[in-house]
């Protein structure tokens, strides 16, 4: 319900969304249409996410389980590729190897090996194989499986190119995952899907979410999965719906493991924050914690110097604002959204600006170079206005 009330209904029966767990009323549950954790898969990749999709790969037959009528579809794989019917636009064709859904040139039943919980690689809401870049490198799949099946895998970990991106560099020791045979750099050897002595694959022993071929800590067992960039945010925090985890900055280093995850120069950590370090403050009340947000210097919000009447007025009709903002800062000053007046803050982070308002009461608020935003400030133009009167000395 991201909006307030009135919160959505997908299948109109009354149950809002949020306490409906079949929101479209398919049968599917939304536990299992959502599955591979935020964001919830969207199939057919129409902007509705399957849980409020009564047709969720777009093929025009109705999802209706666990039995379909007349132009419905459930659990039924007429092409043997391991996708269930109402997952698979293609399935009535009855192709070799299910087809080839996302024309990439790997069958269906590869990228979707076993069928039920198809994997979804980049966790962009679409499955691998409705995906033509499985791991969101910028590498169309195409060009990582070109040699055909079995794809290519550079590092021969038994993880394909095609979903192990080559511009993530999990221990940031110059070498991509997909050619890095220690993808963490603990030491244990990435060996997928079965792991012998000194290997490692997707096990999760810390149950931070984070498998172990990514957590260097994993087999340490601490609680929330321990803290890999020793930045005060657990890994379970840092990554919290699994891999691939969250990259703020896109550097290649993913949060759990960046002393820095905006990549602002600023250093992550909390708590407590010394000098040059961030944490979850929000100066420019945007709603993102300063440490993941790029454009929250860490400065203070800006202020407006409070008018409580007995306002100046200069001769053409102006009141002079000020107040302070962040230093060598371009400050805008707004009223319901409307500009009012710009200035720029000396270095000591004082500003003024010459504003033409009329006399009554005013809300301003003023926003500086760092997107920060001041709180609303009354203006009042109203008691006992004074002007400047110009004047003239008439020699004799």
């Amino acid at each position: 319900c991201p909006s307030g009330a009135p919160c959505p209904d997908s299948d109109g029966d009354g149950k809002p969304d949020y306490v409906d767990s079949d929101s479209d009323n398919d049968g599917v549950p939304d536990s299992a249409e959502c599955a591979n954790g935020l964001p919830c898969t969207d199939t057919d990749g129409d902007g509705k996410p399957d849980y409020r999709d009564n047709d969720d790969d777009g093929d025009g037959m109705l999802t209706r389980c666990p039995t379909a009528g007349p132009n419905q579809e459930c659990q039924a794989d007429e092409d043997s590729d391991g996708v269930p019917a109402y997952l698979d636009p293609n399935d009535h064709l009855k192709l070799p190897n299910g087809g080839d859904s996302d024309n990439d040139g790997i069958p269906d039943n590869v990228e979707c090996a076993g069928g039920g919980l198809c994997p979804d690689t980049d966790r962009d809401g679409k499955p691998d194989y409705l995906d033509n870049d499985s791991d969101a490198d910028g590498i169309p799949d195409r060009f990582e499986c070109a040699t055909g099946v079995p794809c290519m895998d550079t590092d021969g970990d038994g993880l394909p190119d095609y979903r192990e991106p080559n511009n993530r560099d999990t221990d940031g020791d110059g070498k991509p995952d997909n050619a890095d045979s220690d993808d963490d750099g603990d030491g244990l050897v990435t060996r997928c899907p079965i792991p012998g002595t000194g290997q490692e694959c997707n096990s999760d022993q810390d149950n931070d979410g984070v498998p172990a071929y990514l957590d260097p800590n994993d087999s340490e067992k601490l609680p929330n999965g321990g803290d890999g960039d020793g930045d005060g945010v657990p890994d379970s925090v840092e990554c919290p719906y699994g891999a691939p985890c969250r990259d703020t900055d896109g550097d290649g280093k993913p949060d759990y493991l960046d002393g820095d995850d905006d990549g602002d120069g600023i250093a992550t950590h909390c708590p407590v924050t010394g000098a040059n370090q961030e944490c979850s403050g929000d100066p420019n009340g945007n709603g993102v914690p300063a440490y993941l947000d790029p454009n929250d210097k860490g400065s203070a919000k800006p202020t407006i110097n409070p008018i409580n009447g007995n306002p100046i007025f200069t001769p053409n009709g102006l009141v002079t604002l000020g107040g302070t903002a962040a230093p060598n800062s371009t400050v805008n000053v707004t009223e319901g959204g409307q500009p009012v007046c710009t200035a720029t803050t000396n270095a000591a982070g004082v500003w003024t600006c010459n504003a033409s308002l009329a006399p009554g009461q005013h809300t301003l608020m003023a926003t500086d170079s760092n997107d920060t935003t001041s709180d609303p400030t009354l203006v009042d133009l109203t008691v006992g206005t004074k002007y400047y009167v110009p004047i003239m000395k008439v020699s004799s």
